[in-house]
């Protein structure tokens, strides 16, 4: 019997035993495996180019969507449309999810949506957080370097809104 098998053995005879709620909240937040949750916000403008920052603390690569942790017990969406409007500036609706992967390093859950801009797009300048270096707009074919995870958020978002990337291999 493996551990996985003989922890859902000891949790099942924990809830038959009826423990106080406390008791059993400990047990899960104790065995149960925790993730943290980043978000990412695709946005593309009206002229199909995609709006990358250049963070702060990504040293090794800097440009990326804006994005962060979520807050405790906060819904991504919610999450990912705070973190737009704090790095950035922009009220945006959030669109379709793009992409969930289990990314490392740090293990964390990762999650691409699409922004809904507003018509007429926003414009520089940004009202840029403390985090953000400068914040540009970028046509698929000339991408900074950035991340695998964000490469392919970025494509599905082309692919969702009826283009594709010229150079997906970068």
């Amino acid at each position: 019997m493996n551990s996985h098998t003989r922890l859902k053995r000891s949790m099942a005879g924990l809830v038959r035993w009826r423990p106080s709620r406390w008791l059993l909240r400990l047990a899960v937040r104790l065995f149960a495996p925790q993730h943290r949750v980043g978000v990412s916000v695709i946005v593309i403008n009206t002229d199909q180019q995609i709006l990358l920052l250049k963070h702060v603390y990504h040293p090794t690569l800097p440009w990326g969507p804006p994005g962060g942790w979520l807050d405790k017990g906060e819904d991504p969406r919610t999450g990912a449309a705070r973190e737009l409007r704090e790095e950035t500036g922009i009220t945006a609706e959030i669109g379709p999810l793009l992409l969930l992967e289990h990314q490392t390093p740090p293990d964390h859950i990762g999650i691409a949506y699409l922004a809904q801009l507003p018509s007429p797009s926003p414009t520089a300048p940004f009202q840029l957080s403390h985090e953000i270096i400068t914040a540009e707009w970028f046509t698929a074919a000339s991408l900074p370097p950035i991340s695998s995870f964000t490469r392919r958020a970025i494509a599905l978002a082309l692919l969702k809104k009826g283009q594709s990337t010229k150079d997906e291999g970068r």
